[in-house]
């Protein structure tokens, strides 16, 4: 059994205020690909989520075997899943119920009772309940399994099992956690800190179900709710990826055996931390065989992913490709991928200020086309050069290669991102950036540059020579093998045996 212990913190938000994004779920990626391979995979959770099969569901896992700590104090086991409606809850007799695009107002005697929240799905995530002249504010948490998970005020978090009893609460002064005398799950009534418990819960399940040829892989993070100490013993393997905080926790960590996704964590660990790790390269994110139909349009494509690029950069780069589409318009494109949702509001300012600084040289965009049209009568209206330049933000993973399958070429900004620079070898462009990185070889499969005023030579190069885009579709297939999923299970596979033989 390969046992999982990743760093899942984020819990759902509610619907009203649910951005969609791509969510980076740590070590997922790992387990499904061993999984495909036959290896039975363990999956243990330390933080509180009572949504986990909603999450798990999002990203259709399901291990082998499923240990959340939480479910244990909690004594969630047994428990047939249902889903609450707002009619298993007992409102009050003349209760009002006001039903908006959101969550729900119930209203009782023309003052606010309560507020019921959902989440994405439509499940209830949460209930708020105002102050009043008989309780403070406080709101009830909901498990997406069919329960009351816990009631949370400003002075205490109180935790309750499937059927209403609590089973412990946390102070959050101090956070001091006490545990239901009437309750035997645990060897104490009182501890200092959640850690302790959770070190304890942790601890014992270890002992029970971790087998001599186990592995036990973690992810390192500061956040983490327990401590590395716990699982010293099992000699674990290390997951490092630039998702989670680790410089407070990795320097305590004995000698070890390390993972990260790529050559660029590898050097910082090398660099900071000298012969303290043995450290193994396994990409997060496998090839696919998607090769892009951009011979097949009239418009050359042009991607330029903006998410890691300071906005002086982002603002020059848009400038000087609008530039070069100009010469052409009728033949070139831009788009522009952002992740994040503040990045992505970033990068709409910078094309508003660039439309302001250019509205005597041409349109930003089609969708301006009506507004900007000669007026009827007026001989001397002149038409301003129309520029097909888009902004996109992707908020999933099949989002990102199907918004590349167009593309002609690919300028990424800043540093790398895993996900992007695989997904361009997988549909086959060159990438154009400004640092290295273990997926993009120079006058292989792109360029790698230093400096913007680099940039348009090496996009006309691609665009306008056949020869070199053709040589960058046949260097991106042979890497396409390099990380393949079958060449990502060999990698673990080495690691596992190099584990056995010590």
């Amino acid at each position: 059994m390969k046992y999982f212990i990743p760093a899942w913190h984020k819990q759902y938000d509610d619907w009203s205020i649910n951005i969609p994004s791509i969510e980076n779920y740590d070590a997922a990626e790992y387990m499904t690909v061993l999984k495909k391979f036959d290896e039975e995979i363990g999956l243990i959770i330390t933080d509180y989520q009572p949504q986990l099969l909603s999450k798990l569901n999002q990203i259709a896992f399901f291990p082998n075997t499923l240990f959340s700590v939480y479910d244990f104090l909690q004594g969630v086991h047994g428990f047939e899943n249902k889903v609450l409606e707002l009619e298993d809850f007992n409102w009050p007799k003349d209760a009002i119920f006001d039903y908006g695009p959101f969550r729900t107002l119930i209203v009782l005697e023309n003052k606010l009772y309560a507020t019921v929240f959902y989440d994405i799905d439509g499940h209830i995530l949460r209930i708020s309940y105002p102050e009043n002249d008989e309780h403070k504010a406080f709101t009830l948490g909901i498990d997406s399994r069919g329960f009351i998970s816990n009631q949370d005020d400003e002075e205490k978090t109180i935790y309750f099992d499937p059927y209403g009893n609590w089973r412990f609460k946390k102070e959050k002064t101090t956070d001091k956690i006490t545990v239901n005398p009437e309750t035997h799950f645990c060897k104490r009534r009182e501890y200092e800190n959640i850690t302790g418990l959770v070190d304890e819960i942790l601890s014992r399940y270890l002992k029970v179900n971790a087998k001599n040829n186990d592995e036990i892989i973690v992810t390192v993070d500061d956040e983490s709710s327990f401590n590395n100490e716990i699982i010293e013993p099992y000699k674990p393997l290390y997951i490092i990826n630039r998702h989670h905080p680790y410089s407070k926790k990795i320097g305590s960590l004995a000698k070890t055996k390390v993972i990260v996704s790529s050559n660029e964590i590898k050097q910082n660990l090398e660099k900071n931390y000298r012969e303290q790790f043995d450290i193994s390269v396994i990409p997060v994110f496998n090839s696919e065989f998607r090769l892009g139909h951009s011979q097949r349009q009239n418009v050359q494509e042009i991607g330029f992913f903006a998410e890691n690029a300071n906005d002086e950069d982002i603002h020059q780069i848009i400038q000087k490709l609008c530039n070069y589409i100009l010469k052409n318009p009728d033949n070139y494109s831009l788009k522009i991928f952002t992740y994040n949702f503040w990045k992505a509001d970033h990068v709409n300012k910078i094309l508003e200020q660039i439309k302001e600084e250019n509205k005597n040289s041409f349109i930003l965009g089609k969708s301006e086309q009506a507004e900007n049209a000669p007026i009827d009568g007026l001989d001397d209206e002149v038409s301003l050069p129309e520029l097909d330049v888009v902004h996109t933000r992707l908020t999933n993973i099949s989002d990102v290669l199907s918004n590349l399958d167009k593309m002609r070429l690919l300028i990424n900004w800043g540093k790398a991102d895993e996900l992007m620079q695989i997904s361009g070898v997988s549909i086959g462009i060159p990438q154009v950036q400004n640092f290295s990185s273990a997926t993009v070889v120079d006058n292989k499969n792109g360029r790698i540059i230093k400096k913007i005023s680099e940039l348009l030579p090496v996009v006309d190069e691609y665009l306008t020579n056949l020869n070199s885009w053709n040589q960058t579709v046949v260097y991106n297939v042979q890497l396409m093998n390099q990380y393949s999923e079958e060449n990502i299970i060999e990698k673990w596979k080495e690691v596992f045996k190099e584990r056995k033989a010590e």
